[in-house]
């Protein structure tokens, strides 16, 4: 095998970042490396297992980013290096970055090498130049195949890499319908026998086409409320089912769009609400925390701090849901006509509620997605719905948690307005605290945002966000033998804020770790 070349990938000062190698360190601590880059040598084919369309064979193009001793680029800083590959989506009009899609995600490519990670970026224009539209297995088998390769250089002794990646840690990345090929890879590697070590999924935008939700896999997906190129989610179509055998996350920016995620490209269709500085800032933060913790498995640390140079994005709107792996369920509104019975056998009970049922909350409230889950509105402050269950020992969970949306156009919210909701626990002796959802990380549950495209405003995103609240912040109650929770609607309306009346959706009411 021809080396590969390698070329210097920063040239300032500014480029030279913070890289720490080691599995213990903290985001705060590290030393100054140089990022470089080694491009896969020309020449390099692969035949695909399951050619579509008279798709067999495509030249196999990457290039490695990867954190260097010097400016040589000879020798890799470190060991035990954690392996990314990332997929780019599918983009040739003006603006766009064909042939060369995959050289366009180079900020996220850098943040993850200087952390310590080893970056593969994967040509994936090889199959839209052989016209295989989607092409999502393809994408998917290229995905691995790049494991494979560098799984080769790994062994081979005459390569900067031999001994220097950790082929148990490996974490997949892909934006639009690379997202959509790396959820196929994920599965194919699967009914492979899962012969590589895969710990985590991330995709940004991804497409839901020719694929299925992933099982027993941890994911993040991030996705932009002013998205024009798949203004519709689809990626929620496979994030939201997928088994909770693992932790999920999805984050929703208000204002971010599709292609801002790039380094540069650029889409007729579709306006930004925010900095592409800040989309990109954002993915860094959140996927580089989110494989620290599934791909390495340290602590998880805040997302931010993983951001050099002290960049900061307090002026961008996002939300998040969590679906841990580790809850004990209340309700989750499921099955379909169940809406007063609970998961832990008790009974729920609406108290002056002008709607309280279950519902496919995709075709039943305009949501995206397609779960079952409760349906609430009240239209006084006296309003109220409680959660009656057993006596629950909770102590080793720390949150009590829910996702929750405000229903666009219904009777009973105002727009661009939040809402206050509040939550009480009760234990067996009925003693009760109560808590705002302002004491979460959100100062309310807001309502979805309009994303605007150059022709006009669209409809709005109707997508839930995730409210924990921390169990030892309920002061007085006994945690050991919890029997109840009320959702109360009674805080006082204020500037911005319309509390006593509201349709949401309500949805996996549990309590965390």
């Amino acid at each position: 095998m021809r080396s590969l070349s390698t070329r210097i990938s920063l040239i300032s000062l500014l480029f030279v970042v913070i890289f720490t190698g080691c599995n213990g360190c903290n985001p705060k601590t590290g030393f100054l490396a140089i990022i470089m880059t080694s491009d896969v040598p020309a020449g390099q084919t692969y035949t695909f297992q399951e050619p579509v369309g008279g798709l067999n064979t495509v030249d196999f193009i990457a290039r490695i980013f990867y954190p260097a001793t010097d400016s040589s680029g000879t020798e890799v800083a470190g060991t035990d290096h954690p392996l990314i590959i990332f997929g780019h989506g599918r983009f040739s009009g003006p603006g766009s970055g064909f042939p060369n899609n995959y050289l366009h995600a180079s900020y996220l490519m850098k943040q993850l090498a200087s952390w310590g990670y080893i970056v593969v970026t994967v040509n994936f224009d090889v199959v839209h130049s052989a016209g295989q539209g989607f092409g999502i297995s393809e994408r998917g088998e290229l995905f691995l195949k790049a494991i494979d390769f560098m799984t080769a250089e790994n062994g081979n002794a005459s390569s900067k890499f031999h001994n220097k990646i950790d082929l148990t840690k490996i974490g997949l990345i892909g934006h639009s319908r690379g997202g959509g090929g790396a959820t196929s890879a994920v599965n194919r590697n699967v009914s492979q026998g899962s012969p590589r070590s895969i710990k985590a999924l991330a995709t940004i935008s991804p497409t839901d086409g020719a694929t299925t939700a992933v099982a027993n896999m941890p994911q993040l997906m991030i996705y932009g409320t002013w998205d024009g190129d798949l203004d519709n989610a689809p990626g929620y179509k496979l994030w939201d089912p997928a088994p909770r055998n693992q932790d999920k996350i999805y984050v929703e920016v208000y204002g971010a769009n599709h292609f801002f995620f790039s380094d540069d490209l650029v889409f007729s269709s579709e306006l930004n609400g925010i900095s592409r500085e800040n989309h990109q800032n954002i993915a860094k933060g959140f996927i580089n925390a989110f494989f620290d913790k599934e791909v390495r498995g340290l602590s998880r640390f805040t997302w931010p701090e993983y951001l050099t140079f002290d960049r900061k994005v307090d002026t961008v709107e996002y939300y998040v849901q969590y679906m841990d792996k580790n809850q004990r369920l209340i309700d989750d509104g499921g099955p379909s006509g169940t809406a007063t019975i609970n998961t832990l056998t008790g009974t729920n009970t609406p108290t002056s509620m002008t709607l309280f049922d279950d519902a496919n909350l995709g075709s039943g409230s305009g949501q995206h997605g397609s779960t079952i889950g409760l349906r609430m509105s009240w239209d006084a402050a006296m309003d109220r719905v409680e959660f009656s269950f057993p006596p629950q020992d909770v102590s080793g969970f720390d949150f009590i948690s829910f996702r929750a949306s405000q229903r666009h156009n219904v009777a009973g919210n105002t727009l661009n307005t939040f809402k206050t909701l509040k939550v009480q626990l009760f234990d067996a002796a009925n003693n009760s605290f109560v808590l705002p959802v302002s004491n979460s990380i959100y100062k309310g549950l807001q309502y979805p945002d309009t994303p605007e495209y150059p022709g006009g405003s669209g409809t709005p995103k109707n997508i839930p966000s995730t409210f924990r609240l921390r169990l030892s912040n309920f002061t007085g109650v006994n945690l050991n033998s919890i029997v109840k929770v009320r959702i109360l609607f009674d805080h006082p309306n204020s500037a911005g804020f319309v509390n006593n009346t509201g349709a949401i959706t309500f949805d996996d009411i549990e309590f965390t770790k």
